[in-house]
C-alpha cells in the first residue's frame, strides 16, 4: 500500500493522474489512496490513515472493504478532501473515488457556494428535494433577480441544482441523517 500526501492536483488533471497510473504500475503497488483537495492539509487525513492501517495490516481486511470502514470514521476528512483509491487487477488499474456528501454543505459530493452568485449575497439557501435523488437550492434574499433601481424583475431568483451522480453508491458506514460518504467507479486504465 503507498499512500501520496500531494496536492489534488496529481490526480485531479487527467494528463498528471496518467502520469501517476504509469508510476503506480511500473512500480508494482498493489494499491494507493491518493487526495484531491488542491490545498491537502495532512492532518486532516491522520484519522483515515490510521484506521486503514488498522484494517488492512492489523486486521488484514482486504483495502477494497478497509477503506469505506475508515472512511465511516473519518468525515472532517470529507469536509476537506476526497479520496482516490487505484487498485491493480491483474494487467488493468482500477480506480475509485471517495466523496463525502452533505445535504446543506456538499449536496452530492458538489461545493455550495457561501453566496448567490446572482445577487452575490451570503446566505443560507432554500432547499427542496425533488424525487429523482437531486436538490435544488434557491436564493433567500428577497430582492433577488431585481433592478436595484426599478425592483423589476430581470432575472429569477438565483437557483442551483445537483443531481446524484450516475453510478454513485452511498455507504452505510459514517451514515448521518444530513451527511454521508459515496463511492464512484471511475474507470480502469
Amino acid at each position: 500500500m503507498f499512500i501520496v500526501f500531494a496536492c489534488g492536483a496529481i490526480i485531479n488533471k487527467s494528463s498528471s493522474r496518467k502520469d501517476f497510473c504509469d508510476a503506480i504500475t511500473q512500480f508494482g503497488f498493489s494499491s494507493t489512496i491518493a487526495f484531491d483537495a488542491v490545498h491537502l492539509h495532512p492532518s486532516a487525513c491522520w484519522p483515515f490513515v490510521v484506521f486503514l492501517i488498522e484494517g488492512v495490516f492489523i486486521e488484514q481486511h482486504a483495502i477494497e472493504s478497509a477503506v469505506p470502514h475508515a472512511l465511516g470514521h473519518s468525515n472532517k476528512l470529507g469536509q476537506h478532501s476526497g479520496v482516490y483509491l487505484f487498485t491493480r487487477a491483474t494487467d488493468r488499474l482500477k480506480i475509485t473515488r471517495y466523496v463525502w456528501s452533505h445535504r446543506d454543505f456538499r449536496p452530492w459530493g458538489n461545493i455550495l457556494p457561501l453566496q448567490c452568485s446572482f445577487c452575490g449575497t451570503p446566505q443560507q439557501w432554500s432547499r427542496t428535494m425533488d424525487t429523482n435523488n437531486s436538490y435544488t437550492y434557491e436564493c433567500r434574499y428577497q430582492k433577488c433577480g431585481l433592478d436595484p433601481r426599478t425592483g423589476q424583475q430581470v432575472h429569477p431568483r438565483g437557483k442551483l441544482t445537483f443531481t446524484k451522480p450516475e453510478g454513485a453508491t452511498v455507504l452505510q458506514q459514517g451514515k448521518t441523517r444530513v451527511s454521508a460518504w459515496m463511492r464512484l467507479d471511475v474507470s480502469s486504465m
